[in-house]
């Protein structure tokens, strides 16, 4: 079934990871013979075992989810959601419960590699610079920065916040 194939790419993934390692050591001596290998067998990994994934949250009023996706082609397959109450007198700890969420579950599958995090939420709302300003249902998450933990986390990975009335 899809559990055995997973489980059979996750230990090729990590075969190779650990075939890597080994190979790093004994190239050591060698960095351009080494870079040239680890491009090739990196090219190879993504291709075969790597699958690209998009975290999506939805924060709202009396829920939020968050949510992990795969396009293939035209083609969205959800790959998991986990919902769960609004916690709205606390939203930083709510951001980072995002942020956790989206750590776990990315190392529970070490063949998924993080492209891109989309929020929806409703406004106003600062796009750009990640804040969510003063919504009416959240009265407590009034300038509440989104961007900066999931940036600390997860680098230049782009991150998107668009109104919940725009994003679907």
């Amino acid at each position: 079934g899809s559990s055995s194939s997973n489980a059979f790419l996750n230990c090729l993934f990590l075969f190779f990871s650990k075939s890597l390692k080994s190979l790093a050591s004994n190239l050591s001596s060698d960095k351009a013979g080494f870079k040239s290998i680890c491009k090739i067998i990196t090219g190879i990994v993504k291709v075969f075992f790597i699958m690209e994934v998009i975290a999506g949250i939805d924060i709202g009023g009396t829920k939020c989810a968050v949510s992990f996706i795969h396009m293939n082609g035209d083609e969205v397959e959800f790959l998991s959601k986990e919902k769960r109450p609004t916690d709205e007198p606390h939203p930083d700890e709510m951001v980072q419960s995002f942020v956790d969420e989206i750590a776990e579950k990315l190392n529970d599958h070490p063949d998924w590699e993080l492209v891109s995090i989309g929020i929806s939420c409703g406004g106003p709302l600062d796009e750009e610079k990640g804040l969510i300003l003063c919504p009416p249902n959240l009265p407590h998450w009034d300038h509440t920065d989104l961007f900066t933990p999931l940036k600390a986390k997860f680098g230049d990975v782009p991150i998107m916040l668009q109104n919940d009335a725009n994003a679907c």
